[in-house]
């Protein structure tokens, strides 16, 4: 359950994080606001691709695929 969640934040979070600077350069948001977006997105992304990785790899040695 916790995989399909992870997944689902890290891509959004990665989009996020591609959009923002394609917002700030376009002149729709503000320097602050940008920073402040990519920010979470960043940290939102590498929480959520942890999660995802170790679930993954917990359900490897469950299968009995991974040493």
């Amino acid at each position: 359950m916790i995989k399909p969640i992870a997944s689902v934040v890290a891509l959004v979070s990665l989009a996020a994080c591609l959009v923002a600077p394609v917002m700030y350069f376009a002149g729709r948001v503000e320097m602050d606001s940008y920073k402040t977006v990519f920010l979470i997105a960043s940290i939102a992304w590498f929480v959520a691709t942890a999660v995802y990785d170790r679930q993954r790899q917990r359900e490897l040695r469950a299968a009995g695929d991974q040493p």
